[in-house]
């Protein structure tokens, strides 16, 4: 069977914007100054209800040069183009998003979705018909996952999607491969082990950690979350079965990716009984301090908030939180929402109910842009 490569796009408009800087080269003015209104913390790329866009950040929380970038597929009478599982690569080179085509009212449609690459540097877009949902990027490496396994392709050599072996249960992408869960037989009898892996492109893989729990345990590793700079893994432990999950609020466990694996809890926003799960993740400070986007199941639809994770205890900081991207200088975009249900029956989306804003210590930005899911780009 041929697997599916992705195709260059010819005539990518080329957006050429003055003395950009990446957000962990924030412009400042003469040592001991504060930066000045021109000053900008970087370039992000975000998803703005049926439309990609990239804009420039300044640290007033000011944004310029708003570009559209997507989609790229054209909509029939009567249909619209959704935007799904919009990922970045930790060096801003490459975005990544699918584009499917809806009904008006949101509900599905027999077309095959499409597989969204882009670079900023040079300017070129790649696409592939394919239902292969993006998990990350390990360098030039865009990691999917597809037909039960993760396959990966390296947009700087070839446009074929590559299997990665022993990769059943992928959870994200890392700067060597990709983080993955393997059931185990042992022990015999009560209880279960599920293995938390690096799996790299070979298939070769080193063990993270192995979780032995009781079938009856809801708190199995769900999602996984890697900090730009490869250092940390999160690791959500919970049950997001039909949105509310199974089980008691989940828990988030973190590893060191350098060094010894040792594990460290640092356990979950609020009540254990309000089921809790994670929304979106990110990582802020150079300590790469968690950000996360807490969401649950109520009997009117959904709830959430967006908490911090300092001094040994979570923290809200936006009541109804839907989206965070963070930065090694400090910086975080918060994004206020709510969560819409989906006339399809998959669950919820995401719909910002006003501007962003861009946080830093203890000071608050109004931003002009608004978005479900966000990523620095160059």
């Amino acid at each position: 069977m041929t697997r599916p490569a992705l195709r260059l796009l010819p005539g990518a408009a080329v957006v050429v914007l003055a003395a950009v800087v990446s957000p962990a080269a924030i412009a400042t003015t003469q040592a001991g100054q504060s930066a000045t209104a021109s000053a900008r913390v970087g370039r992000v790329a975000f998803v703005d209800g049926r439309h990609v866009a990239t804009a420039v950040v300044k640290v007033t929380g000011n944004t310029t040069h708003e570009t559209t970038i997507g989609p790229i597929t054209h909509a029939p009478a009567k249909r619209r183009i959704a935007i799904q599982a919009f990922v970045g690569s930790d060096d801003g080179h490459w975005v990544a998003w699918l584009e499917t085509i809806t009904k008006r009212d949101g509900s599905s449609t027999a077309a095959r979705p499409t597989l969204v690459v882009r670079t900023f540097a040079p300017d070129q877009v790649y696409e592939v018909k394919t239902t292969a949902l993006p998990l990350g990027f390990a360098s030039d490496k865009l990691v999917v996952y597809n037909h039960g396994h993760a396959s990966y392709v390296d947009l700087k050599t070839s446009a074929t999607f590559h299997k990665i072996p022993g990769t059943v249960f992928p959870q994200a992408a890392y700067p060597g491969g990709v983080v993955n869960l393997k059931a185990l037989t042992s022990p015999p009898g009560p209880k279960n082990t599920e293995q938390l892996r690096l799996t790299a492109f070979d298939g070769s893989a080193q063990i993270v950690h192995n979780y032995v729990l009781k079938p009856s345990n809801a708190h199995l590793p769900e999602r996984s979350f890697v900090s730009p700079d490869g250092k940390v893994l999160a690791v959500e432990r919970g049950d997001h079965t039909d949105f509310g999950g199974i089980g008691s609020t989940s828990i988030i466990d973190e590893f060191s990716l350098h060094g010894p694996r040792d594990r460290r809890t640092i356990g979950h926003y609020g009540s254990a009984k309000k089921q809790w799960r994670v929304g979106a993740m990110s990582f802020a400070w150079k300590n790469n301090e968690p950000w996360v986007v807490w969401e649950r199941a109520t009997r009117t639809g959904a709830a959430s908030v967006l908490a911090v994770y300092q001094h040994d205890r979570w923290k809200r900081i936006i009541k109804h939180g839907i989206a965070v991207l963070g930065a090694r200088n400090g910086f975080v975009i918060a994004q206020a929402g709510k969560y819409v249900f989906n006339r399809d029956g998959l669950g919820f989306v995401r719909k910002p109910t006003g501007d962003a804003m861009l946080l830093h210590d203890h000071v608050v930005k109004v931003m002009g842009i608004q978005g479900s899911a966000f990523a620095w780009v160059d």
